[in-house]
């Protein structure tokens, strides 16, 4: 099994993604160009952080990451459950 590492640029906050959930079809949006800057940082290949599964593999890392160091959780809300 391959280990990946992946970097979050200085600066970069979790709340950049902007997670966003449709409340018709309850797709989640976010800003791709900040998984483009991790995909940079990490220097991973632009074929990476394509799939859904790649992309929430990153984000989920992110978010439990961002809660363990204190980070807010989503302050947008009730999230409509799936």
């Amino acid at each position: 099994m391959v280990t990946i590492t992946y970097h979050i640029p200085d600066g970069l906050t979790f709340a950049a993604l902007r997670l966003a959930r449709d409340p018709v079809d309850g797709s989640l949006t976010m800003d791709m160009s900040v998984l483009d800057g991790i995909r940079d940082a990490s220097r991973l290949p632009t074929s990476a952080l394509t799939t859904e599964d790649e992309i929430s593999h990153v984000v989920m890392a992110w978010y439990r990451s961002h809660r363990a160091e204190g980070g807010a959780r989503a302050s947008h809300g009730p999230v409509r459950p799936l």
